[in-house]
């Protein structure tokens, strides 16, 4: 499935943090956390961050600093899970529709 994207996300402060923090390994992490959250019915994921891991084949560590360092996510109010505004916002056809 096809979402659109910023074609310089890698220009935007936050992602700029992430690259220097934790190259393109980390960059790569925040993508295929975002074609999750895609992917995902309700556009949340849960913040198990070892199970996120073993999906990518990643250090758990690695994830979370990705999820929580840099501002790219926010969290539900019990911290249970995250999502991303950023692709909300360009997801808000498929969420007015449930």
């Amino acid at each position: 499935m096809f979402f659109p994207h910023d074609n310089r996300a890698d220009e935007d402060p936050k992602c700029v943090a992430l690259l220097r923090k934790h190259g393109s390994r980390g960059y790569g992490v925040y993508w295929r956390l975002i074609e999750r959250l895609h992917c995902a019915e309700t556009l949340e994921l849960e913040t198990d961050f070892a199970a996120l891991a073993w999906v990518m084949r990643e250090r758990a560590a690695l994830v979370e600093s990705v999820v929580r360092d840099f501002g790219l996510f926010e969290f539900s109010e019990d911290g249970s899970r995250f999502f991303s505004t950023a692709l909300n916002k360009r997801c808000e056809k498929r969420i007015s529709r449930r």
